[in-house]
């Protein structure tokens, strides 16, 4: 039986965000925003639900949590205009121990470390991987409650001014610096544009060096919250010598954004401002999550060697039950890795966690509300990137749904996230389910060019692979043809 505080945290107002992931490599999100940012900040989360199917997780937040969260953010900016550049002072100070850390456990050979050493230092992870978030977690809480306020503010400009709200939006909220994405992208591009008459890295030294280089500050960068993988130095030059480097996308944020921001109104230009400094730490943020992923997994998955229980496995363990005292057996896992249900509710005290599988997370999915399909032909969303395009659907929800996308097709994701660039590469345009102008959609469809619609609520819903869809995400609308 689920007891009556869980049934009534069911039945609450929940936003819901759907990526692949593992419970041991995401667990930080939860601790960060409940424990860290109520701690750091004085505010914070109070409670969250990870629902589980396999390695596919719908993350909800807590609406009042957000919307709370959200106003505490434009509170503390309206007083300090200067209170995000503060904040991520901090957690720059706070990331010197992280890479301290982390070049001593790449000095160390982890089978030979002793087993009392190999438990603390994972420990030692997580708590650097939920200090990462235990300030930034506020820019879910602005984010997922301001950027409709946001658009709705610059359309009234736009009308004042004769222009067309797509475009300046756009205008206003592009990033003034490349996202570490496309930073990646520009480095083996100079690789590229140095040794293009070069037919193989193993033949030449210069461009061996090169990757070596670009390995070393890169291996991270396919990492997700389902699993790490080091990328080799033979994968990055067959990038180098298979990818068509022709196109460009538009230059980080211009001159003309800075005049028109001079000409809001005093709150709208607040708004933007506080949006586009998001825009920036939530980049620095997921590139530093990513390496940390790196770390945790290793030693995680070195616990899980000795033990005998697979990596796969082993990310069903919640970083709490990481420890030789508690007795999680192999059995118990392979329950969850199936499905199971996280739940959290706490303050910046602690967090009282419940794991239910079986018949308890049946019971649970059941009190969740569940929004129904209908028959829909034409829906909108939020104007991303501007373009339109004609294609087939390919609905990306897990990780082995991205190698199944083709050139043109049209990406239909929950939200996309840096796994998804290979596929996002290959799309004609994106639509995303969730998301706003501060989103990893948002920002690297600009980056590309590559039309995009965000934040439709339904469309990995009403959308099935091969439907041939109209986009025209200037408009912000998606015509189902079929």
């Amino acid at each position: 039986m689920i007891p009556e505080r869980l049934k009534r945290l069911a039945k609450e107002k929940w936003y819901v965000q759907g990526f692949n992931s593992t419970p041991n490599l995401i667990h930080f999100g939860i601790t960060s925003a409940i424990i860290g940012c109520n701690r750091l900040l004085g505010y914070g989360y109070t409670r969250m639900i990870h629902v589980y199917k396999g390695s596919y997780l719908d993350f909800h937040y807590n609406v009042n949590d957000l919307k709370r969260v959200g106003r505490k953010v434009l509170e503390n900016y309206r007083k300090d205009n200067d209170h995000i550049r503060k904040l991520r002072g901090k957690d720059t100070k706070d990331f010197k121990g992280m890479k301290t850390f982390q070049g001593y456990i790449d000095g160390q050979d982890l089978k030979k470390m002793k087993k009392e050493e190999l438990y603390r230092n994972y420990q030692k992870a997580f708590g650097y991987h939920t200090r990462l978030l235990s300030r930034s977690h506020l820019l879910e809480g602005f984010g997922l409650s301001y950027d409709g306020e946001i658009k709705a503010r610059v359309e009234r400009f736009a009308h004042k001014l004769g222009k067309k709200t797509h475009e300046l939006l756009m205008t206003l909220t592009t990033p003034v610096e490349k996202s570490f994405m496309a930073e990646e992208e520009q480095g083996l591009k100079e690789i590229f544009k140095a040794t293009r008459k070069v037919k193989s890295f193993r033949q030449d030294a210069r461009m061996k060096k090169m990757l070596e280089e670009h390995q070393k500050k890169y291996f991270w960068i396919q990492n997700t919250y389902a699993g790490s993988r080091v990328i080799s130095v033979e994968e990055f030059a067959e990038k180098v010598e298979n990818t068509r480097w022709e196109k460009e996308g538009p230059k980080p944020g211009t001159v003309e954004g800075g005049r028109l921001m001079a000409k809001l109104d005093k709150d709208t230009r607040e708004l933007l401002e506080l949006s586009n400094q998001l825009i920036l730490w939530q980049d620095e943020r997921k590139k530093e999550i990513l390496i940390m992923i790196h770390y945790l997994d290793s030693l995680l998955c070195e616990i899980g060697r000795r033990k005998g229980i697979k990596p796969e496995l082993m990310r069903f363990m919640l970083p709490l039950e990481v420890d030789e005292e508690k007795k999680i057996t192999k059995s118990m896992l392979e329950q969850r890795s199936k499905a199971c249900i996280i739940t959290a509710i706490g303050d910046g005290n602690g967090v009282g966690i419940s794991v239910l599988v079986g018949k308890e997370h049946e019971e649970f999915i059941k009190l969740l509300k569940q929004e129904e399909k209908e028959h829909i032909d034409e829906f909108s969303g939020m104007c991303a990137s501007i373009g339109k395009a004609l294609g087939r659907v390919r609905i990306c929800k897990t990780l082995k749904d991205i190698p199944k996308m083709k050139q043109g097709e049209i990406l239909v994701t929950v939200m996309t996230r840096p796994e998804h660039v290979p596929a996002m590469k290959k799309a004609a345009a994106i639509i995303t389910d969730e998301g706003g102008i501060t989103s990893h959609a948002a920002i690297i469809s600009r980056e590309m060019g590559i039309p995009c619609v965000i934040g439709t609520k339904i469309a990995t819903k009403v959308l099935k692979d091969n439907d041939l869809v109209e986009v025209r995400a200037n408009h912000g609308r998606i015509s189902i043809i079929r």
